[in-house]
């Protein structure tokens, strides 16, 4: 299967409680893009899973979705970096334990350090670049797949950059690892085509993010879209689509350069 693009209804907004009685599992939810989609499933009735590396930040994420009357939260400290087998597995059960259900999963984890010539990358860099970006989502996923497949409709976003779609020098290791995922993508989308998980992909295209500050550190962040840009497409992607169509091993890209 190919990825194709895909662009929401023109004027489609998320009705009241277009996510309830989901669970959602939301990676790198402290900050950044994770933190903007797990306040916005929230507020649209899921109960979201909170992961990320840092306690304190998602302690925080957690406060405002309280605060804002969002379901109770749960925040799993987590590193995908360095995770076992072992420890993707007792993930998964404790999240079955817990929630008794998983109806989908964000996978908004991020790592960047800086440009470099391919030449300079590190075989750790390569490495922990590729557990963060592919391996572990694939991982993460392929271990909650039982509780995916048995949910009534299962949805799965990844989110690429822009150049993934558009390699440029000194992108080589971020760009190679991130084309992967389209690939990776596709095939979970083809293995489930007409039944079972959707399995998606947002190009979020620059916004102000973390991430972002790091990538391009001399660049006016005021001129950037915010990051709760992502809400609507996130919701769109993740409840059930409109007219009861199946939205499926697609793309869909909010930058304009695209």
């Amino acid at each position: 299967m190919t990825l194709l693009p895909h662009a929401m209804p023109a004027g489609w907004v998320p009705p009241p409680g277009h996510l309830t009685d989901r669970t959602l599992l939301i990676t790198g939810a402290g900050q950044g893009i994770g933190r903007a989609t797990a306040r916005a499933c929230a507020s649209a009735g899921a109960v979201v899973i909170l992961l990320g590396r840092s306690a304190s930040k998602l302690e925080a994420v957690y406060d405002e979705i309280v605060g804002q009357g969002g379901p109770k939260p749960a925040i799993v400290p987590f590193d995908l970096s360095s995770a076992t087998q072992d420890q993707l597995q007792a993930l998964a059960l404790s999240i079955k334990r817990t929630t008794g259900r998983l109806d989908g999963i964000v996978h908004a984890a991020s790592h960047f350090t800086s440009t470099m010539p391919l030449e300079a990358i590190t075989l750790e860099a390569w490495e922990r670049t590729a557990r963060i970006h592919l391996t572990g989502p694939a991982a993460l996923t392929q271990t909650c797949y039982p509780m995916l497949k048995r949910a009534p409709d299962a949805s799965i976003v990844f989110l690429t950059e822009s150049h993934a779609e558009d390699p440029r020098a000194y992108w080589g290791g971020f760009a190679t690892v991130k084309s992967a995922l389209r690939h990776l993508v596709a095939v979970w989308a083809d293995e489930n085509e007409t039944t079972g998980p959707r399995f998606n992909l947002l190009l979020p295209g620059p916004l102000r993010a973390p991430m972002r500050h790091r990538s391009h550190p001399g660049e006016d962040a005021g001129r950037l879209a915010d990051v709760d840009v992502v809400a609507r497409p996130m919701l769109y992607l993740l409840g059930p689509a409109p007219l009861g169509s199946r939205i499926n091993g697609v793309c869909v890209s909010l930058d304009p350069a695209q």
